[in-house]
């Protein structure tokens, strides 16, 4: 757990760091977004906050819940880095946060809660409809660190990796 929280507090200082940072130019309309996100069966929330003309940077959530195993909350921080700004704008990406287990009374399968570390890299693309909503897709790869006790990968304290692809819908303000 006190990965978990050291982890917590990188990407909450990060985020405000680079809010110091940030700047608006003005031919960019966009400064902040919402993203609602779906990967396989996980939706998540991003709130992508444009740092330059062409990185985003934000905190990103996802919520997981099944009645007889317990809930999956995971928190991280994403960037994408453009490549260009078109109407399609490919874009290439990192991530690092953690997914915690907190298993139901009732779990048979897993008592403790567990929280495993995420770190990953993407390619994609965006289509802006215009400047304020948008689509993606990308691809991704994904190392997670597991904690001793997860079996969330099969590999209690064990190093994966696994390859994903994320689909998005974004609206910028």
């Amino acid at each position: 757990m006190k990965t978990a929280k050291f982890v917590l507090i990188t990407l909450v200082i990060c985020l405000f760091t680079s809010s110091l940072f940030s700047q608006n130019d003005d031919n960019s309309k966009r400064t902040v977004g919402l993203s609602a996100t779906i990967q396989s069966e996980q939706f998540g929330i991003n709130i992508p906050i444009w740092i330059y003309k062409n990185v985003t940077i934000g905190p990103a959530i996802q919520l997981l819940y099944s009645e007889n195993v317990g809930t999956d909350l995971g928190l991280g921080l994403v960037s994408k880095f453009y490549i260009n700004n078109g109407k399609v704008s490919p874009y290439v990406g990192i991530k690092l946060g953690f997914i915690s287990n907190i298993p139901n009374e009732t779990t048979i399968v897993q008592q403790m809660a567990t929280t495993d570390i995420i770190g990953g890299f993407a390619f994609g693309g965006e289509y802006f409809f215009d400047k304020q909503f948008s689509i993606s897709i990308e691809i991704q790869g994904n190392f997670t660190k597991s904690d001793p006790e997860s079996q969330r990968f099969g590999n209690p304290d064990g190093l994966n990796f696994n390859t994903a692809s994320m689909i998005s819908a974004n609206i910028y303000f």
